[in-house]
């Protein structure tokens, strides 16, 4: 029963979780998403120097937080770590402060680990669709009869959009002719990460975030396009309110909505399931030895 600690290190937020692995079982022992907005005012492919002493800040905290658990730490990074011509200045920090070695893993990968994630949580549906909308990038990963099939990365993410395209108008065409590079599927679609578990969050009205009522809900059309009315209606301090559970958020969720709601139409379906089970979840499930290649030399 070995405890293991996985950071994702995201475009916008770094999620951390704490685990026990129980034979094949995967037990939650602490989940945290904070926000370091690491893709912020990205220009000329670097992070700035503000953005990196966020993600410093979060990152040494959680560390220190991990180190009463376990020293099994793992330190992952995906589409701004992947972008970024100055990630070596992270990767030099984490390994000569904490000896821990901060993986940057691709597109597809980040794909195969999300559905690796939730092949078990879906096993009623032969055929899934799962995307993860980031801030970067947004994956998706198509299963068939419990195997993964096809995977994808797009260079589209919420970050990204808002640093590329000063207006909705444009992030909107833009999100319509990228998604045009995905083959058509009824697969049930299942929505994984932060943006759409923020949605769900925000149809219930929560004040605190709450997976259990979180994770393989429906999230329907209808709602979404509720949910998108008011958000454009809303100014950013009202935008804080109506998700109090991180307003930090609060900045990006009407494009990471319109996203979702892009996806939705594009695949022709009334709703979604939602999944509170990403990557780091995928890192677990893999096997003994590949786990170990993902803590490296220690």
């Amino acid at each position: 029963m070995e405890k293991y600690a996985v950071i994702d290190v995201g475009t916008n937020n770094i999620l951390l979780l704490i685990a026990r692995k129980q034979n094949d079982e995967i037990i939650t022992l602490k989940k945290s998403s904070r926000t370091s907005a690491l893709g912020r005012n990205m220009r000329a492919d670097n992070i700035t120097g503000a953005a990196l002493a966020r993600a410093k800040k979060i990152l040494r905290e959680y560390i220190q937080y991990c180190k009463f658990f376990t020293s099994n730490i793992i330190v992952v990074g995906t589409s701004t770590a992947r972008r970024a011509a100055n990630i070596k200045l992270l990767q030099t920090w984490l390994k000569s402060r904490f000896n821990i070695n901060f993986k940057i893993i691709s597109g597809e990968e980040e794909a195969y680990l999300n559905g690796l994630a939730n092949l078990g949580d879906f096993a009623e549906f032969s055929q899934l669709l799962l995307f993860d909308v980031g801030g970067g990038s947004t994956e998706f990963t198509y299963v068939n009869d419990g195997k993964i099939d096809k995977m994808f990365s797009l260079e589209l993410g919420i970050r990204r959009l808002h640093n590329e395209f000063s207006n909705m108008k444009n992030r909107l065409k833009y999100t319509r002719e990228i998604l045009r590079k995905l083959p058509k599927t009824k697969a049930k679609l299942v929505g994984i990460g932060g943006t759409v578990t923020s949605l769900v969050a925000i149809s219930q009205n929560m004040d605190e975030y709450d997976t259990s009522k979180i994770h393989k809900q429906i999230l329907t059309e209808s709602e979404l396009q509720t949910i998108l009315s008011k958000l454009k209606n809303s100014n950013r301090k009202t935008l804080q309110k109506i998700m109090p559970f991180e307003p930090k958020r609060a900045e990006i969720i009407l494009t990471g909505t319109m996203i979702v709601k892009e996806i939705v139409a594009y695949f022709g379906v009334q709703e979604i399931l939602v999944s509170d089970k990403g990557l780091q979840y995928g890192i677990l499930n893999l096997p003994r030895k590949k786990l170990e290649e993902y803590l490296g030399e220690r």
